[in-house]
C-alpha cells in the first residue's frame, strides 16, 4: 500500500498498475518528446509557437494526472488528493499560458516554473517514500525543480532560451515516461 501512495504522488509507475495502462505514460512521453523537439527545432521562433507547445503540454500532462489520481488502484480519497493538485496546476497553468501565448515570457515561465516545481516536489517525495523505481522518480524530481527553479529565478529570459529550457526538459521528460510505459508493459507480460 505504501508504495502505491508514494507511486501516486509522482504519477509514476505503480509495481501494482495494470499493464493496459500503459498508454497513459506512452502518450504522456509521445507529446513530451514532440513538443520539447518543436521548441529544440526551432528555439527562436515567436513566442506564440513556445506558449503554444508549452500550453498543450501542460493541458495534456494535467489531464493525465488527473485521470491517474482518480483511477489507481486501491488508493484512498486523501491519498488522490496531492497528484489531483499538481494535475489542476498543469491545466491551470496550461489554460493562462493557451489564453495569451504571445503575451509575454514572463507569464510563460512563471505558469511553467510553477509546474515544474510543484511537479518535482511531488516526485521528490515519491522517490522518498517508495522502493521500486525510485531512479525514474529521482529523475522527475531532479528535472522538474532544476528547470522550474531556473525559470523562476530568471524572469528575464529570453525567449529562445526559455524555449531551449523548456525543450531540454520535455524531452527529457517524455523520454522517461516512455521508459515508464515500457515497465508498466513488461510487468503485465
Amino acid at each position: 500500500m505504501a508504495v502505491v501512495r508514494a507511486q501516486a504522488l509522482s504519477f509514476g509507475p505503480d509495481p501494482d498498475e495494470p499493464a493496459s495502462r500503459w498508454w497513459t505514460y506512452a502518450l504522456h512521453g509521445a507529446v513530451a518528446v514532440a513538443a520539447g523537439a518543436l521548441l529544440l527545432a526551432v528555439p527562436d521562433r515567436t513566442l506564440l509557437l513556445v506558449g503554444l507547445a508549452a500550453g498543450v503540454y501542460l493541458i495534456v500532462a494535467g489531464v493525465n494526472g488527473i485521470v491517474r489520481a482518480l483511477t489507481a488502484p486501491d488508493m484512498l480519497a486523501m491519498e488522490r488528493a496531492i497528484p489531483a493538485v499538481v494535475g489542476l496546476v498543469a491545466i491551470l497553468a496550461g489554460i493562462l499560458v493557451l489564453i495569451r501565448p504571445d503575451s509575454s515570457v514572463l507569464v510563460l515561465a512563471i505558469a511553467a516554473g510553477i509546474y515544474l516545481i510543484v511537479a518535482g516536489l511531488s516526485a521528490a517525495v515519491a522517490a522518498l517514500a517508495e522502493t521500486e523505481d525510485r531512479w525514474l522518480d529521482a529523475l522527475r524530481a531532479f528535472g522538474g525543480i532544476a528547470a522550474g527553479v531556473l525559470l523562476l529565478t530568471l524572469p528575464d529570459i529570453s525567449v529562445k532560451a526559455l524555449a531551449l529550457v523548456l525543450g531540454i526538459y520535455l524531452v527529457v521528460r517524455g523520454l522517461i515516461e516512455i521508459g515508464a510505459a515500457a515497465l508498466v508493459g513488461l510487468r503485465g507480460q
